[in-house]
């Protein structure tokens, strides 16, 4: 038995990851093309166990500190998955669009949104650190612009070099990179007529002076 743990900051494209690996390993119905959510959570067969863990995860926030914490959680204290192979696959993302992702999707406050990432960073670069089991770390951006290029290394890690991934991928980053290129126009028109009405003021008040 295996067990493979998707884990990434909220907003980091897990569900996506998650979704390709369950094809993948012939869990979920490889002509689908739905949210992971309509899933169950863990995945499995009598072979394999996925597991789909965002930092947070859920509302109330709950953070998994540790592999063993999400396997005792999702699968139960001392199963027979305690002595299964374990694999971890890590999921990253533009921070910047994860932040404003979770602001948008969840409906996170600033403070709470930087915190969140800040917190989900941690874990898992302690997570990495220990090297307790064997990861992998699969980078959305990277997948936007390679295609399946970007999963040959993800499908080797799993077991199925061969895998022919019939997902479709959306850039699902563009709606944010506009936000942020209206935002910085929006920030420097603001301060050019910051500027000139400054200008125009102190000349207006030099003027009064003068008189």
């Amino acid at each position: 038995m295996s067990v493979y743990i998707v884990i990434g900051p909220e907003s980091s494209g897990s569900y996506l990851i998650t979704e390709i690996i369950a094809n993948a390993l012939g869990l979920a119905d490889q002509n689908h093309n739905k949210y992971l959510h309509t899933l169950d959570n863990p995945i499995e067969d009598n072979n394999n166990s996925l597991i789909h863990v965002s930092l947070p995860d859920g509302r109330p926030r709950k953070f998994f500190e540790s592999p063993e914490e999400i396997i005792n959680h999702f699968l139960g204290e001392n199963s027979k998955y305690q002595e299964s192979e374990v694999k971890i696959i890590f999921t990253t993302r533009d921070k910047n669009v994860q932040f404003l992702s979770k602001r948008l999707r969840f409906g996170d406050g600033f403070k709470d949104a930087k915190l969140d990432i800040n917190k989900a960073v941690k874990i898992i670069n302690n997570m990495i650190l220990e090297n307790k089991y064997p990861y992998i770390i699969i980078n959305y951006e990277a997948i936007i612009l390679l295609g399946n290029s970007a999963l040959i290394d993800l499908f080797d890690f799993i077991g199925v070099p061969n895998f022919l991934n019939p997902i479709d991928f959306h850039d699902a980053n563009k709606v944010y990179f506009k936000k942020i290129y209206f935002k910085n126009i929006k920030n420097k028109i603001f301060r050019f007529l910051k500027i000139k009405s400054n200008l125009i003021i102190s000349k207006f008040k030099y003027k009064l002076k003068s008189l």
